[in-house]
């Protein structure tokens, strides 16, 4: 498993392009900043660069009005029995995904968005239960209980909804296998785009950013979206280059830059490339995969070493998190239902997989007790029903 990648990109993502319009240099440009610092700016006319010494952070807009009251009690559609087995795998329940960015947008009902530039940064792949922009439902989990949330588009990123290349201009050839030169996406990459996107047959300029890779190339645009099934790249295990610096990628030998490997200064990890043929007007096409994009172009010759062939991926890195316990706790039992306080009774959008204690926030020695949660990236307050209870 690769560490969790920075992701961030100092590009000004233009809303219109030229049909032969090229991605703009990449050289000079500085460290960019993350991309949840700030909500993205996308100038009407302005074409896009990676050079410019990125502006101070946009600043947060004014908080949003409250969220209207929810009626006293909704339908919320029902969810599979399977969903209710401790042991169904959620994953395959609901093959596709959504990358949830926004925390503290999770809900038990619907409610209007308040706006992800508001809130914690965050990124959690999560099985989609339904998919109907700009409301999500996502089956949420922890370890000791699932849950059925919803969560506004714009909370999630966008990303590359299948295998799909990022092509140096708008008017390249799409390939049908593996690039001569672009970024070759897997399902799930995450992409800075504009947020009103270009109708549907057409491309639209989008920015990657890896670990060390850093692209700025075009896309369809029927190619990006919400929620996508999980995938990943073609498989090509060589490794037998080594970058010996930062470097610019070309479209051609001595062409336009469209990306970018580049690593901070005292980071000791080596940038290691799949070499494509022989050294042409001395640059030297590679391939160089960076968690979920593949770049394939032109660099300079003379900035790769060859090296003896490496055969299979390197990397790794883990996750986790903990909490202390919750203040006027409240033990419950696996098999505990939730639902949300305003849903009509009978309607269950969880349970509890193992004994667990919550927050208790009312009702604490009734038959249905208010409790508070965190699933999603979120606190949410749901009705548990005790076992033996009616779901109420």
């Amino acid at each position: 498993m690769r560490a969790p990648f920075r992701i961030g990109l100092a590009i000004t993502l233009a809303s219109s392009m030229g049909c032969g319009a090229a991605a703009p240099p990449l050289d000079k440009a500085p460290a960019p900043p993350p991309m949840e610092a700030a909500p993205m700016a996308v100038p009407e006319k302005s074409a896009p660069s990676l050079e410019t010494t990125p502006q101070a952070a946009t600043p947060p807009p004014p908080a949003s009005p409250p969220s209207p009251e929810l009626p006293r009690s909704f339908d919320a559609p029902p969810l599979p029995a399977a969903f209710f087995d401790a042991q169904a795998d959620l994953e395959k329940l609901f093959p596709e995904r959504a990358k949830l960015i926004g925390a503290d947008a999770a809900t038990p009902a619907p409610r209007p968005s308040e706006g992800a530039a508001s809130r914690r940064a965050m990124l959690w792949p999560t099985p989609v239960i339904q998919a109907e922009d700009p409301l999500y439902r996502l089956a949420c989990s922890t370890r000791s209980l699932r849950i059925a949330l919803y969560v506004p588009g714009d909370a999630l990123a966008t990303v590359a909804r299948r295998v799909t290349t990022l092509l140096p201009t708008a008017t390249a050839k799409a390939p049908r296998g593996v690039p001569e030169t672009g970024v070759l996406l897997a399902p799930g990459a995450r992409l800075r785009a504009p947020e009103t996107l270009p109708p549907s047959g057409e491309r639209v300029l989008v920015g990657f950013r890896g670990l060390f890779l850093e692209a700025a190339a075009f896309a369809e645009v029927d190619a990006l979206g919400k929620a996508f099934l999980p995938g990943e790249l073609p498989a090509d295990p060589v490794l037998n280059g080594e970058l010996t610096g930062d470097v610019r990628v070309l479209d051609s030998p001595g062409g336009n830059p469209f990306a970018r490997i580049a690593k901070d200064a005292g980071v000791v990890n080596r940038l290691l490339v799949h070499t494509l043929g022989p050294v042409k007007s001395g640059h030297r096409r590679i391939r160089y995969e960076d968690g979920d994009a593949a770049v394939y172009g032109w660099v300079d010759a003379t900035q790769v070493k060859d090296i003896p062939r490496l055969d299979g991926g390197i990397g790794g890195g883990g996750s986790g998190y903990g909490t202390g316990g919750p203040k006027n706790a409240l033990s419950l039992p696996a098999g505990t239902r939730l639902r949300a306080p305003t849903a009509a009774p009978g309607t269950a959008i969880g349970m509890l997989v193992q004994d667990t204690e919550l927050e208790c926030l009312e009702g604490c020695t009734g038959d249905a007790p208010h409790v508070r949660l965190y699933a999603c990236g979120s606190d949410v307050e749901v009705v548990a029903v005790r076992t033996g209870a009616a779901v109420r």
